[in-house]
């Protein structure tokens, strides 16, 4: 039998994108959604999706280009320009080779522990939002480790095809890229889908 899931990024963004995404559920064919615990309204709409929709799946999108850390600049400063807020998505390729994966780790902890404190429970998947934790293979590892932590699967996002990643990987050789983390999935064996269409994508969105 097979199964659909229909997932929205981006949950807690704002107040606008989280009442969309639940009435995308309420009353469409959203099955899924993935919140930004570093966003400032995060706490207070996952709360709120909590009541209202008990049956949509709620996960944690995983953020290193948006907003700002949830941990103090000490502790993350290879992610951050000097005002302590996170590198852009341009940023953040320019600078892949400087930034610390251990600072990555850390930080990505701190967000699911952020849901875990609200919501009270774990995720029910993780992803990351620009599909950042894929910009790597040395920085996909980190989180298939912490899928297995909590014990929950990840979103793959990759199509059949692999030079597909090159739509929304950053790196100029996106195709290897995607090559070398779809190895490592096989490797560590994290629970995912079985395919990802991400072809839709903001295509007519107004």
């Amino acid at each position: 039998m097979k199964k659909l899931i229909v997932n929205a990024d981006d949950y807690g963004h704002t107040p606008g994108v989280s009442e969309g995404i639940r009435l995308s559920h309420l009353h469409g064919i959203v099955t899924s959604t993935s919140v930004m615990m570093n966003r400032p309204s995060a706490p207070a709409e996952l709360e709120k999706v909590a009541e209202l929709c008990p049956n949509l799946g709620i996960g944690v999108h995983l953020v290193l280009t948006t907003g700002n850390p949830l941990l103090p600049l000490e502790k993350i400063f290879t992610l951050t320009y000097a005002d302590g807020s996170f590198y852009k998505f341009d940023d953040l390729v320019r600078n892949i080779s400087s930034i610390n994966l251990d600072q990555v780790s850390a930080e990505w902890h701190a967000q699911v522990e952020k849901f875990f404190k609200v919501r009270g429970r774990a995720p029910d998947h993780l992803n990351s939002h620009h599909h950042s934790s894929y910009f790597t293979p040395a920085l996909f590892e980190r989180l298939p480790k912490l899928a297995e932590e909590l014990n929950c699967p990840i979103r793959q996002p990759f199509g059949d095809d692999s030079a597909d990643a090159t739509d929304y990987l950053p790196l100029e050789h996106a195709a290897k890229w995607t090559g070398e983390c779809m190895n490592l999935s096989r490797y560590a064996n994290p629970r995912t889908t079985d395919r990802f269409i991400v072809d839709f994508d903001d295509d007519g969105a107004t």
